[in-house]
């Protein structure tokens, strides 16, 4: 037992000692700064977009750009010019609507103009939504809960979905559900634990998608077991363009790599998703629907 146990030890120093972190260089390359534009376009919304610079890799504080010429056109046809606030961004009054396309150059001195496009998705439909009280328990035996949530689907055409969940709490503070174990094969098949879709692997005119959750909360009565606490619930149903689809997916993996704890995951460089042409950013949109307040029946849910 004593050997067993010193081999341990000595296997947990060799880990430790290997996954120590060496400084490879601390010299970068000079980069010439490009122009970065930022935007999610939301149905019902202003526009709105940032503007910046991306500097060489140690550069501390980020550049905005205050003096940018940023054009908008909406099918094609030239809207108006966006002014400036603050901070990098640009603002007009023009409300973005559902399957419009909208395309922005920007012009800032001394660069080459930039141009980025996007189709806003049309808006997405919610069938019914269903609330199960006990879908399953977690690691330490707390149970979750989970909603079967259908939507309509266009069978043939591309499309990509991402649901976000939001708790009514105490005082009519709202907060973001945590994810729980994905069960649902679509979401499986995407590969990442994250409530964003494709409709790649649905086949039929409408999908019930199940969804575990937690309000991040739990309780117990007496000697009874440890449920998550059930606040009423709001869905929201985003129908989202391919750019946002590929961004998000791509920000996950970056976190993971930038974030990974060396022991049991290692570091792996994953860039941004990036549809600026001419420069770095994201430009991306989604249209979105809201259920009405679900409100979990607790009667004896807690006993």
């Amino acid at each position: 037992m004593q050997l067993y146990k010193y081999c341990r030890i000595g296997i947990l120093a060799c880990l430790i000692l290997f996954s120590c972190r060496e400084l490879v260089t601390d010299q970068f390359a000079d980069f010439d700064a490009k122009p970065v534009v930022n935007a999610f376009l939301v149905e019902g919304a202003t526009f709105k977009v940032n503007v910046s610079l991306a500097e060489k890799l140690d550069t501390n504080k980020l550049a905005y750009v205050d003096d940018a010429a940023v054009e908008l056109y909406i099918d094609g046809h030239f809207a108006e010019k966006a002014e400036y606030d603050d901070l990098g961004w640009y603002f007009s009054d023009i409300v973005i609507e559902p399957s419009k396309n909208y395309k922005c150059n920007v012009s800032i001195p001394g660069f080459e103009a930039v141009q980025c496009e996007q189709t806003l998705p049309p808006k997405p439909v919610i069938v019914d939504v269903t609330h199960i009280n006990i879908s399953g328990k977690n690691e330490e035996g707390v149970s979750y809960p989970a909603i079967i949530l259908t939507i309509e689907n266009i069978p043939g055409q591309k499309q990509y979905f991402e649901v976000q969940l939001r708790s009514i709490q105490e005082l009519g503070y709202i907060r973001d559900c945590g994810i729980q174990p994905i069960v649902d094969q679509v979401i499986l098949n995407e590969g990442l634990p994250l409530p964003l879709f494709s409709n790649e692997s649905i086949a039929d005119s409408v999908y019930s998608l199940y969804l575990n959750y937690t309000t991040f909360t739990a309780s117990r009565q007496n000697d009874g077991p440890t449920r998550t606490v059930l606040y009423p619930l709001v869905v929201e149903l985003r129908s989202v363009s391919y750019d946002y689809y590929r961004y998000k997916k791509q920000l996950h993996l970056y976190n993971e790599g930038r974030y990974a704890e060396g022991i049991i995951n290692s570091m792996i460089n994953t860039n941004l998703y990036s549809n600026v042409d001419g420069g770095f950013g994201v430009f991306s949109s989604y249209s979105y629907v809201l259920s009405d307040t679900i409100k979990p029946n607790t009667e004896g849910y807690y006993e």
